[in-house]
């Protein structure tokens, strides 16, 4: 397929992209340009060559989930300007 200002000025056009007319050979160079490039890699034989997730072929070490409750409650209250029982006093911001 190739480019032609009419698609250019279409897709412009549907992209609510204002493009003046001086640029418009431009952007038919270089979508031509992509496009190219885009064939070209589909000429690439790729029936051997598997998909990966990761382009490392090492194995991201993971840790086990445990669930802990914290234990840093005092210490988060220490840095309260003002606190109540086990709470933050806040300044009231709704009527």
């Amino acid at each position: 397929m190739s480019i032609t200002e009419d698609i250019v000025l279409k897709v412009a056009h549907l992209a609510r992209l204002n493009i003046s007319k001086e640029k418009v050979p431009v952007y038919v160079k270089e979508l031509s340009n992509i496009l190219g490039v885009i064939n070209q890699l589909q000429e690439l034989n790729v029936e051997d060559i598997h998909p990966m997730s990761n382009p490392n072929e090492f194995d991201l070490s993971t840790r086990e989930d445990n669930v802990v409750d914290g234990n840093v409650q005092d210490n988060i209250l220490k840095n309260a300007p003002q606190k109540r029982f086990d709470y933050f006093v806040v300044p009231k911001v709704i009527d």
